[in-house]
This record gives C-alpha cells, structure tokens and sequence, in this order.
C-alpha cells in the first residue's frame, strides 16, 4: 500500500520515525510531501484537487519526498494523509484561554458553533472537498499534535480549558471533516499532558524540516515533538488505515 503523509514541518517526527527504525512499515511504502510552516502557507495552492507548489515549498516537496514528487496528487497513492495542513488546533485553544474561562462564558453550542465557523475560515475544508471531488482515495485529516506542556506558561495564569471543553471542540471539529469527506484523526490520548498538551520529554531532540538550515531544534523549542511520538502517531494511523481500506 502506497501512503502519502503532507504536512508542514510537525510531519517530520513521523519521518524521523521510520528513518530512525522506531516505526515497522510492515512492507507498505510511505511518501511524504511537505514545507515548512512560512512556505506551506505562502507557497501552496490546489488546483483540480492537486496539491501544488511553487517557490520555496516546491523545494521543499522535493527534499522531503526524496525528489519523486513536487506535487500531491490524490490519485497517485492509495491513502493521503494531510496532517494538520494548515492549521494548528493549539491556536483555536490558546484563543479559548485567553478569552476567559469555558465552562462558565461559554454553551456548548457556542462552543461548537464557534469551532466549525473557525476551522471553515482555514484552507484546510476546502482542500479536503477538492481532493475529494478528483479522487475517491481515501483521505485521513489527523491533526498536529498539541505544544509541549512548557508552553502553558506562556498562557494566562489561572486559566485552563477543561476535557468537557476539549471534547466539545473535538466533535466539532470532527463533524467538519467529515462533512468534507475525510475521516478524522486526533492526537493519541496516551500522548496527552494536562488536557491541551504533550509531556515535555516528547519534545526533547525533535528535528527541523530538511532545508530548515539546522540537525536539531533548540531544546527551549515547544512546538514540535520528536520521532518517539511519531512513533506512537503512526501505529494508531495505521489502525485508522487499515480500517478504511479493508
């Protein structure tokens, strides 16, 4: 089986992971294609439900799929995983805790409502149905993992979004996807700290984007995790996978 993995620079744990000998591909061939945050957002665009680039990201997309591809076409592999491509649930999150507590300001269905009207202002609904309307391969929409847990002290102090708040989010989020025409994929549970985060020690030693200029990130680096949770991510993806195709 034939599975391709774009994304923006969050994807390379899950690189890493079958490079490092963490994750038994099991004899099935995974591409990736991606850039980094700057050029995914500046330098893609889809066409005819193909994902295309130009600029730094069609370097990119080269680099990472080893020079075989400088586009994503859905027709070209028999599963497409676009992970978290480009949006990252942590902001939707981070919005939530600086506007107040959850619970208490805000219903559930304003919670939801809220949810659906942000993700459907992002590229990422849109390039879902394109993709859909070219191909009937399966697509997984998984989303990026949540920062490191160091990251709550940049949050406001006191504040904290509960797992009633987060599961609300969750099944919004969800119902957009699927709606689209996607199955849904969140972070492993196991791989949760405190709600919206990932244990620190899943950050230590993670690694840049090929053609990001350096071999590791800065340890102070909150926002990506490393090849052990790749690992992780990519056990549960195959479970999702085989599920779709069976």
């Amino acid at each position: 089986m034939k599975i391709c993995i774009s994304g923006r620079s969050h994807m390379v744990a899950l690189k890493n992971a079958i490079e490092e000998g963490k994750f038994d591909t099991a004899g099935d061939e995974y591409v990736f294609i991606g850039a980094s945050g700057k050029a995914y957002k500046n330098d893609t665009y889809v066409e005819d439900g193909i994902l295309r680039a130009r600029g730094a990201a069609n370097k990119m997309f080269l680099q990472t799929s080893n020079g075989q591809y400088d586009r994503l076409d859905p027709q070209d592999f028999d599963v497409v995983v676009l992970y978290g491509t480009p949006v990252h649930v942590q902001a939707l999150f981070a919005s939530i805790l600086r506007a107040g507590n959850a619970e208490s300001e805000f219903s559930s269905a304003y919670l939801r409502r809220a949810t659906q009207k942000w993700f459907e202002a992002q590229p990422t609904l849109a390039t879902i149905r394109a993709m859909r309307a070219r191909s009937d391969t399966p697509i997984v929409f998984k989303f990026e993992p949540f920062f490191s847990e160091k990251y709550a002290e940049r949050m406001p102090e006191g504040r904290q979004v509960s797992s009633k708040t987060r599961d609300i989010v969750f099944a919004a989020l969800r119902e957009s996807v699927e709606e689209a025409g996607a199955t849904c994929v969140f972070q492993p549970e196991s791989t949760i700290a405190n709600v919206i985060y990932s244990p620190h020690e899943l950050s230590i030693g993670s690694r840049p984007m090929a053609g990001e200029g350096s071999e590791q990130h800065d340890d102070d680096d909150v926002t990506h995790l490393n090849s052990s949770y790749g690992a992780i991510a990519l056990k549960e993806l195959r479970g999702t996978i085989q599920k779709l195709v069976a």
